[in-house]
């Protein structure tokens, strides 16, 4: 269900089934009685709306959670309609999913962090550094040595590979 539909229903009218994005909380729970109750916004992509989520046993809800809503009422707030929330979950992944997640967002990291065009860049950066510690710590001999040059050389790739990729 969106935004636009719940907006539309009448006050009093019972929903749930479906998830929507926590876009903030402007302010911290509120006790009612026994219960604690959290003002929240929801958005998706029809709109935004206000809504005051029953915190029973979970933690604050914090700016983008998605929370699954199983039961909902519609109810007149200071601003026009908002949504109570009595009954909610927060969705979960299995292992495989948080992983193949997690695997999909190093990627799309690496490709916003190390544009191809600019990869030599930023690689020579990371071996002038690494170079740079090298001379610090006494690793690298003013006099050239070829066996001992070619060996400098290997392990500065070697760490500049090691930091660019992490392998």
């Amino acid at each position: 269900m969106t935004i636009k539909q719940l907006l539309d229903m009448p006050i009093g009218e019972k929903t749930g089934g479906f998830e929507l994005t926590v876009k903030k909380y402007p302010s911290k729970m509120v006790e009612v009685g026994k219960k604690k109750i959290q003002p929240v916004t929801f958005i998706d992509e029809t709109g935004e709306m206000i809504g005051d989520v029953l915190n029973a046993k979970f933690g604050a809800i914090h700016k983008g959670y998605k929370i699954h809503i199983t039961v909902g009422v519609i109810q007149n707030g200071e601003k026009g309609k908002k949504l109570f929330v009595e009954q909610w979950w927060v969705p979960t992944m299995t292992v495989d999913e948080y992983e193949a997640k997690r695997a999909k967002e190093a990627k799309q990291f690496r490709q916003e962090m190390f544009d191809p065009e600019e990869e030599y860049i930023t690689r020579s950066k990371v071996r002038m550094h690494i170079t740079e510690r090298f001379i610090e710590a006494g690793l690298i001999k003013l006099e050239s040595d070829e066996k001992h040059d070619a060996f400098i050389m290997n392990r500065i790739n070697f760490w500049t590979d090691f930091s660019m990729t992490g392998q």
